[in-house]
């Protein structure tokens, strides 16, 4: 099965690499794949929850920047909105992009890229 948000994904952190603060810390979250029923078993007792956005990026003051990445029509599910809630509830960041110029623009206002 493909993931249509793989390409945006992998643009999105090429340039992250290059236009991010090195000071900061960013990470992918390999959720939404097919796996094998042991295998989803083991990491979902493991603590892997639907929901979890695909990447996050550690800030200032204790802060986390959540981004969600969807394809062109993808929708958020209801657990990407329960997570998208609670997390700008309790002071984290929260964005969800469409595109690379999308999600450059939540990483500018999240403070994330170099001047």
């Amino acid at each position: 099965m493909k993931r249509p948000e793989h390409a945006l994904q992998v643009q999105i952190l090429e340039r992250l690499d290059f236009l991010g603060r090195p000071e900061l810390e960013w990470r992918a979250v390999p959720n939404g794949e097919l796996r094998h029923p042991s295998v989803a078993m083991r990491l979902k007792a493991e603590g892997v929850k639907p929901g979890t956005p695909d990447l996050f990026i550690l800030l200032e003051d204790g802060r986390t920047g959540w981004l969600e990445l969807k394809s062109k029509y993808g929708v958020l599910t209801h657990e990407q909105k329960g997570f998208a809630t609670k997390a700008m509830r309790l002071g984290h960041y929260w964005g969800m992009a469409r595109s690379v110029p999308e999600a450059i623009a939540i990483m500018k206002a999240w403070n994330v890229l170099k001047s």
